[in-house]
């Protein structure tokens, strides 16, 4: 593996290539290294390096045009020959930084200059003065054959322009153009909601369905209840572009990706956008449309060479995960949950199955993590699958995946069932994967951070208190611990989160809903008269409606205990029903994804014992409070089915 932090070390070779990421030039005081020539589909990157000194008060004149959040003039815009690129975050908290800046995905033709616009302020440490040039100043890089200029600004170094205090003395700038076409066919990801996690946020923009946070705010305290009561009034997804602790603003943060929105018109826009729906989609088009893809001819993914995801490369010695702006989803937690909203990657050793699946992550310590494995679900299947075989188990955790890749992730497919292929006949097109750095695995290309290495077969650690969204912090547990080997990540990379809490989070809008679509189709397969199931995302998913085919039902003469009892058996005796405590059976009068009417019926129809029928002999729900924290044995029994038909409707259809 090539070991290589693109952002502290620059290549030493003239003409650099590497993983579809091509050095354009350098600069190093008034030294311009050229290293390549661009043309094409390209985005550009660029690293300046600094020094932070210390100046006097100086003067501003009124017409420096300097942007007061940025202190950098101009706009991204790109004419017919040159493209203007303003940086977009400082580092500014120590004597050394870096700034980086990436333009947007655009075409540059043989011999287009790329253009750096100074502000007309800038203070010359060196000289003591201001520089005498009048209007913006510009640094010119041609990507052809073009003479490069360096104007002199440069030379002396360029300041960050504030009016007094520390400002950055540059000491080298690294250009770098990353080609697309190095990752496989760019317009099957590019620009499509649910298959780049970028466009996906693009997406809310348009949506007017995302709040900027450009203020600093603590992860442990802020940013918690800021999330909390965006999901409460169903607000926008916030964004925030500047958490304490990551220094530099490398790592930003998406909160809510799935959370409702208040419009009624469009209150599941941000599920609907995860899987390209428009944003009017009802869950009920949502579940369909997920339904509809396990029948569909599974479409294996495309190996790319590289991708966005591996944009920066860190090795062991310069992964530090606790610098990672993972949250406090409760006071009460262990350490910060970094593994929220990001997908395991496990293969079984013979690779006949690999498995993407949900399940959170806290941070151990700099390269470990501690995450919650529970059985049946198949992580741990295949983690006890290695542990037979006695190695440990190849693992990938990936954040800010395609978002699409996390309704599939959230689906319980059957065992052997690929996550990726479904994915594929789901969207018609095959999802960009790129090889992992340090194992066999393969990640979404389109990743925003991949974290690489083992999950221990025999090593534990605690994992918790964890606030759960049962509302009860959990209790320590001893969980498999996850070695982090590798990270490869987008410049500005953004990480997702979920901060569970009382209803509704994206533990009822993704996990909920989708173990619904799959109770459905398990019931289907059973024969039994089911129309529709879906679990009310107002329950904490451990309530579950079926909605039965009245007529059908009886066309087989079926009573109510032989109904009950079947539905039963068939649900709560798999491992999707391993959450749902309650079944409510509601005849066709009953729309089980309005939750007004479900809890109507309950109230008006299902008489109290005579009508429940409880199951004592089946696996229960530790996590849920009343199991966990009840009176009964905690992974056992305590479920029940509530039958919502009234006598009639067994007979003669009338209810």
């Amino acid at each position: 593996m090539v070991c290589r932090s693109t952002l502290s070390r620059l290549p030493d070779d003239g003409h650099y290539s590497e993983g579809g990421v091509r050095l354009i030039g350098t600069f190093c005081g008034d030294d311009y290294q050229p290293k390549a020539d661009v043309s094409g589909d390209v985005r550009i990157d660029w690293h300046i390096h600094f020094l932070k000194v210390f100046v006097s008060p100086v003067e501003i004149s009124d017409d420096a045009n300097i942007d007061e959040k940025t202190g950098f003039t101009g706009i991204p815009t790109l004419g017919s020959d040159s493209l203007s690129v303003p940086p977009r975050s400082l580092h500014d908290d120590s004597s050394m930084g870096k700034l980086n800046m990436t333009t947007p995905m655009t075409s540059l033709r043989q011999g287009t200059s790329l253009i750096w616009h100074h502000p007309r302020l800038s203070y010359d440490p060196i000289r003591g003065n201001l520089p005498d040039q009048k209007g913006p100043l510009r640094t010119r890089l041609a990507t052809g054959k073009e003479e490069h200029q360096v104007p002199d600004i440069l030379n002396t170094g360029y300041i960050y322009p504030v009016q007094f205090g520390h400002v950055p003395l540059v000491t080298h700038i690294c250009i770098r153009a990353v080609m697309p076409e190095q990752f496989g066919s760019p317009e099957t990801a590019r620009g499509l909601p649910h298959l780049a996690f970028r466009s996906f946020l693009d997406a809310l923009r348009q949506d007017d369905d995302i709040t900027d946070v450009d203020q600093e705010v603590d992860p442990h305290t802020q940013l918690p209840a800021i999330v909390r009561k965006v999901y409460e009034c169903q607000g926008r997804a916030p964004f925030f572009k500047n958490v304490k602790g990551t220094h530099d603003g490398s790592i930003r943060v998406l909160a809510a990706p799935s959370g409702l929105r208040k419009s009624q018109a469009n209150t599941y826009g941000r599920l609907a956008r995860h899987i390209g729906l428009l944003p009017s989609a009802s869950m009920k088009d949502l579940v369909s449309a997920m339904m509809a893809a396990k029948v569909k001819q599974p479409i294996a993914p495309a190996v790319v060479a590289t991708g966005p995801v591996k944009e920066e490369k860190l090795c062991t010695d310069q992964i530090d995960l606790m610098k990672l702006p993972g949250p406090f989803v409760d006071t009460a937690d262990g350490d910060k949950y970094l593994q929220t909203y990001g997908i395991h990657i496990v293969q079984s050793p013979d690779g006949s199955w690999t498995n993407w699946s949900i399940a959170r992550a806290m941070v151990y310590d700099r390269d470990h993590l501690v995450g919650q494995l529970v059985l049946p679900h198949h992580i741990a299947q295949i983690r006890e699958k290695w542990r037979i075989a006695g190695k440990d188990v190849p693992w990938a955790l990936a954040l800010g995946v395609p978002p699409v890749a996390m309704m599939a992730a959230s689906m319980p497919l059957p065992e052997g069932r690929s996550h990726a292929a479904y994915i594929g006949g789901m969207t018609g097109r095959p999802l960009e994967v790129v090889k992992c750095e340090t194992n066999g695995l393969y990640v979404p290309a389109h990743s925003e951070i991949v974290l690489e290495g083992f999950m221990s077969i025999t090593e534990t650690k605690c994992d918790g208190p964890f606030g759960e969204g049962y509302c009860f912090a959990s209790d320590e547990h001893r969980q498999p611990l996850f070695k982090v080997n590798a990270m490869t990540r987008r410049i500005g990379a953004i990480l997702p989160i979920s901060m569970a809490g009382r209803a509704v989070d994206e533990m009822q809008t993704l996990a909920g809903t989708l173990e619904g679509a799959e109770i459905q189709q398990l019931c289907q397969e059973d024969d039994l008269p089911i129309n529709n199931v879906f679990i009310p995302i107002e329950a904490q998913t451990v309530w579950a409606v079926a909605q039965v085919d009245t007529a059908r039902l009886r066309r087989l003469k079926m009573h109510s205990s032989t109904l009950c009892r079947r539905l039963g058996n068939v649900v709560f005796r798999n491992k999707v029903g391993l959450t749902i405590h309650r079944m409510f059976v509601v005849g066709t009068d009953i729309d089980p994804y309005k939750f007004k009417d479900v809890i109507w019926a309950f109230s008006t129809r299902c008489r109290p014992g005579m009508d429940e029928y409880l199951f004592e002999d089946v696996p229960g729900f530790i996590l849920v409070p009343f199991m966990g924290r009840g009176s009964g044995p905690p992974m056992q029994g305590g479920k029940c089915v509530h039958d919502c038909l009234l006598p009639d409707e067994y007979i003669n259809g009338q209810s």
